[in-house]
């Protein structure tokens, strides 16, 4: 496996709420399925907590900003 590792000084990084998504259907064709809420992926969103840059602070909510994609 190949990453990238970033770090973040413990001295000055800020506590984060992180939410990975993914796809919301665990079937390509969520249409298909008798009952669409049975096929709802439940780990279509996973929220972890972690830590970040201090310049977040900055972040306004609801305002689009480029983040970091995961790919698996």
């Amino acid at each position: 496996m190949k990453g990238v590792i970033h770090w973040v000084s413990a001295a000055h990084a800020l506590p984060i709420e992180i939410r990975l998504y993914d796809c919301l259907f665990s079937v390509p064709n969520p249409g298909a399925a008798e009952d669409f809420l049975s096929v709802i992926n439940p780990e279509s969103l996973v929220i972890k907590l972690g830590y970040g840059e201090p310049s977040l602070k900055a972040a306004v909510a609801g305002k689009a900003s480029k983040g970091q994609t995961c790919t698996s």
